[in-house]
């Protein structure tokens, strides 16, 4: 019996090694290939090391990032203003791609007054000849709050800007686009997807007030071909969107590569190794193929094949969406350096040119291509204005009508402000096709805005009647 007993024993001990000589030999290729995997990362411009990801720093004399941080510290927290300003702040920014009614314009007046010393401050900033934030991004990243201070400044600029052109301080209103500029010029080292959602929201804010400052034809070629030259070009945007995915990519990846590599061969390490191999293989396959095929934006790209696969299943949306986001941003800064060159030709020729064929940008280059679907800007005539648009993500042109379609319109006549008070330097100012609300079924930002106050002091009234 104890012969048997020993006999078993002895199996199973045997059939153990083998079973774990079997699983390390096993485990052997699949690390092999990470390291090929991840060769293949590096070959393709894939950073993969969070240390690479730090720019070499700017000197503080020279830098206009450490300020641009404090002013944006000041307005991450708009609940901890005045009452009367924080009302005036949140109608302003719900309403600031509409025509304002004169109500809704002193509320932006006390809004501007109030931030008066630090919008100064941006200002001053922004005379600086660099931006770096002088982050070491191997250790830390940005905090959410600062970025979210970025955005409000972005605003405020965008306010005080809409109404220094109203006043007819088209070169005030410069001065606040250039400043928005810098502003977002500030975070374009960054590699967080955060931060370059901040950059293009405030990209997005300048341009909307460069098509105001353009609208009201007050200022001279000079000037607008010196803002030209403080608008990114499409290399930048398309540079900080890489490293924003790529530092994304290292956050949810990185720390499992790094301790892969410490663990001992056997199951967990294949396993682990092979997860890995995957989600690296499936972003630099799109790595690659957002940068040779930057036109396609099927739906299949929005939605992971293999769900299964939870780390890439949490990054892949944001991939594309970041590129959307990026071509977005691409497309408003190049309308508006087209509309800088279509300005200045007219101060030129006395009118604008029939098509953008012969046109040429101050630095003497053609007229780039709207990075959705790569032909020309669509661009029209209209009265004594005119309309550039981008087709937008669907690829489809559907006339120049937002919001499908992104559009920079100058002098196009539109149809009069609707609200009572509205004056008439603003009535024939900006009337954009009015966005949903997608928090309610508004149909304007205004809308909305005026449904929550209303919604607020029934409550305040009623004790809390109207809750819903």
């Amino acid at each position: 019996m104890k012969r048997l007993v020993f006999g078993v024993a002895g199996c199973v001990v045997v059939g153990l090694g083998v079973a774990l000589w079997l699983g390390q030999r096993a485990a052997g290729p699949t690390v092999d290939a990470l390291e090929e995997e991840l060769d293949a990362c590096r070959a393709a411009g894939m950073t993969m090391d969070r240390a690479d990801l730090v720019p070499p720093a700017v000197p503080e004399a020279d830098n206009g990032a450490p300020a641009l941080a404090a002013a944006a510290e000041a307005v991450r927290a708009p609940s901890e203003w005045p009452q009367e300003v924080r009302d005036g702040w949140q109608a302003a920014i719900y309403t600031l791609g509409e025509a304002w009614t004169a109500e809704e314009r002193s509320q932006a007046q006390a809004v501007v007054t109030y931030l008066e010393d630090v919008l100064g401050k941006v200002d001053a900033a922004c005379r600086k000849p660099r931006f770096r934030a002088n982050i070491d991004y191997s250790a830390t990243f940005p905090d959410a709050g600062d970025l979210l201070g970025t955005m409000n400044l972005g605003r405020a600029l965008a306010m005080r800007g809409r109404l220094q052109v109203a006043r007819g301080d088209g070169g005030g209103a410069l001065v606040s686009a250039g400043s928005a500029i810098g502003l977002a010029e500030s975070r374009k080292d960054e590699p967080m997807i955060m931060s370059f959602m901040a950059r293009a929201m405030v990209l997005g804010q300048a341009s909307g007030l460069l098509e105001r400052v353009l609208d009201a034809r007050n200022v001279g070629p000079e000037a607008l071909a010196a803002i030209d030259e403080r608008l990114p070009r499409r290399e930048s945007i398309h540079a900080q969107a890489q490293r924003a995915l790529n530092g994304e990519m290292l956050c949810l990846l990185g720390d499992g590569i790094s301790q892969l590599r410490p663990l001992k061969p056997g199951l967990q390490k294949r396993l682990l190794s092979e997860d890995l191999v995957f989600c690296l293989g499936r972003f630099r396959r799109n790595w690659v193929r957002a940068g040779t095929a930057r036109h396609a934006w099927p739906d299949a790209g929005m939605t992971d094949p293999e769900p299964g696969r939870g780390l890439w299943s949490s990054l892949l949306p944001s991939f594309w969406r970041v590129l959307k986001l990026r071509d977005v941003a691409v497309a408003q800064v190049e309308m508006a350096r087209i509309a800088v060159a279509l300005e200045r030709r007219r101060a030129a020729d006395g009118a604008c040119p029939e098509s953008l064929d012969a046109l040429r940008l101050p630095d003497g280059q053609a007229p780039p291509e709207d990075p959705f679907g790569g032909r020309p800007y669509r661009y029209e005539r209209a009265g004594d204005g005119y309309r550039l648009w981008s087709v937008g993500p669907d690829l489809k042109d559907d006339g120049g009508e937002e919001p499908a379609d992104t559009v920079f319109a100058v002098r196009v006549p539109e149809v009069p402000a609707e609200s009572a008070g509205a004056t008439e330097t603003e009535a024939a100012g900006k009337q954009p096709t009015e966005k949903p609300s997608p928090t309610s079924g508004s149909t304007s930002w205004r809308e909305y805005w005026r449904e929550r106050m209303d919604k607020k002091r029934r409550e305040e009234q009623g004790g809390g009647e109207a809750a819903e």
